[in-house]
């Protein structure tokens, strides 16, 4: 039997694949379409009895559901209703009638591929359930030209209801173009329609693209830092890192004080750093995953100490309470501030401690019924200098015999000998300075004595300094240390016009400049005779 096939342009696309979504469409299709039965013998062509299958117009109205699949795929529902209309005019020579009506519900299964592309394909299989309608019938004609009807009994074949479709739709925009063919009711039929579908989601482009997703950062991170001098922000070099805690040995850092830790697990860590000479330090900084952070350690000198001690007794051994006055002199770097520095020695033991930088200093011990003593002292970094102390009771001797007037012996700490006026003693100044130390007046108040009881000498007062410092400096230094002396003979009653001042600098040394016992002696005051 010759079949009529709607012909549909096909529309076609790249499969653009999109994401997963529910999709639903109603189609209206129009095809060709069977129906089986059986009809009566006619009496005048006895062939046409017995089974003919009809060939009808097919109108089907369906819902389908396409799951969600992606481009993999998916098990949906499908369900159509269809109707069937015959209708034959007069076949042949013979006057033969025949109009059909089925109606049909079909629910079907189907398997979609790629549901969410432009262009699906899809089958499956389902059962349908269908009423028929028939009306056959033929007209006789008579001798006289009259027509007369006679009905005809047409009996549908009891076939099994199963449908199985196969078919495509192409999707543009919200309209859906659908072929589809198959078999209902073990005949064949083909259709063509159009529709619409809409869904969840809109159509994505998804371009396939291989990414190398990149492996989680480490739970680590780095300390970069440098290490610097506190007072002056200057590099230092060669510092050690102690990373405390992380089995991770030490670092030394770069001549520009710079350091770079290797990774350091996340989270606090302690830095130790440590350098000769400079007190050490601990820092903690908090590491974060997969940065770098930045830190700035300043480390202070390290502060030099030594120590001058001993025991203070009298002399029958017994301990004293007495208070020891220590005053450094000006070989004591970073003392100029400092004049004097005191403590008591315990009244039990009579043992005292001072803790000093290094340095020169004079040590004086004073008790009420002792005479005081006097003694320098040299601190050196790291040790403890021991000096003991025996003092010797302060007793009022009886008033001596009158005796001539007469020059001052040696055995005084001043006297005079030739053109000078020789003392045992320094005369001690505040480093840098022009200030008389305390430590002197005794000193210079028995010059003062002597002067008065010999009110024919004149005297210089000749002020001399060692070679550390700009010579510039050490000549003015020189002329108002000398100046300061004769300032203080004037106040114990000398008259000025006795007396000169002159300063000479570092210009005529006693000693070696290059040793610190040499430079000591170079500080010095004289006192020369030009008139007597």
């Amino acid at each position: 039997m010759q079949r009529a096939l709607l012909v549909i342009i096909l529309f076609i696309s790249p499969m653009l694949f999109a994401e997963p979504v529910e999709r639903h469409g109603i189609i209206l299709s129009y095809g060709v379409g069977d129906i089986p039965g059986f009809i009566e013998k006619m009496p005048d062509d006895p062939e046409i009895e017995g089974y003919l299958r009809y060939r009808g117009s097919d109108l089907s109205l369906s819902y389908i559901y396409y799951g969600k699949g992606g481009y993999k795929g998916a098990f949906s529902g499908k369900y159509t209703i269809d109707w069937v209309r015959v209708t034959s005019f007069p076949y042949d020579e013979h006057l033969e009638f025949l109009n059909i009506n089925r109606i049909a519900l079909n629910i079907t299964g189907i398997w979609t591929a790629f549901p969410s592309a432009p262009v699906n394909f899809y089958s499956g299989i389902g059962i349908g359930f269908s009423v028929l309608l028939a009306d056959f019938w033929t007209l006789e004609t008579t001798d006289t030209g009259e027509s007369t009807r006679k009905e005809k009994e047409f009996i549908p074949v009891p076939l099994p209801p199963i449908h199985i479709p196969l078919g495509i739709n192409i999707r543009i925009r919200n309209f859906l173009l659908n072929v589809e063919t198959g078999i209902r009711d073990a005949v064949p039929y083909v259709t063509g329609g159009l529709g619409f579908n809409f869904g969840k989601g809109e159509d994505v482009k998804i371009i396939k693209e291989t990414v190398q997703i990149p492996p989680p950062p480490p739970d680590t991170g780095r300390i970069k830092g440098k290490v610097i001098e506190a007072e002056t922000n200057a590099p230092l070099a060669r510092a050690i890192i102690e990373m405390k805690g992380s089995g991770i040995s030490d670092l030394s850092a770069g001549g520009d004080g710079s350091f770079i830790t290797p990774e350091l697990k996340s989270g606090d860590v302690e830095l130790v750093v440590t350098k000769d000479g400079y007190t050490p330090r601990s820092v903690k900084i908090k590491v974060e995953q997969g940065k770098t952070i930045e830190t700035s350690i300043a480390l202070k000198k390290e502060i030099q100490i030594g120590a001058i001690g001993g025991i203070i007794q009298n002399l029958e051994g017994k301990p004293l309470s007495a208070v020891i006055t220590v005053t450094p002199l000006e070989a004591v770097a970073g003392t100029e501030d400092i004049q004097q520095l005191s403590t008591t020695s315990d009244a039990n033991t009579g043992e005292y401690m001072i803790k000093l930088k290094p340095g020169n200093y004079t040590v004086n011990v004073r008790h009420e019924n002792y005479k005081p003593a006097t003694t320098n002292a040299v601190v050196k970094q790291g040790f403890k200098t021991k000096i003991d102390f025996r003092l010797e009771p302060e007793v009022t001797p009886p008033p001596p015999a009158p005796l001539p007037a007469l020059p001052l012996e040696k055995k005084s700490r001043v006297y005079i000998e030739k053109e000078k006026i020789v003392i045992t003693d320094t005369i001690y100044f505040v480093s840098g300075k022009a200030d008389i130390l305390p430590v002197s007046f005794a000193i210079l108040d028995e010059i003062a004595e002597l002067l008065s009881k010999n009110p024919e000498i004149h005297i210089r007062i000749e002020g001399h300094t060692d070679s550390v410092g700009n010579d510039e400096l050490n000549m003015k230094l020189s002329q108002a240390r000398a100046d300061s002396v004769m300032k203080y003979l004037i106040r114990k009653g000398i008259a000025p016009e006795r007396m000169e001042a002159r300063g000479y600098g570092e210009t005529m040394p006693v000693a070696d400049n290059k040793t610190p016992e040499g430079r000591a002696k170079n500080r010095r005051v004289e006192f020369v005779i030009i008139k007597q």
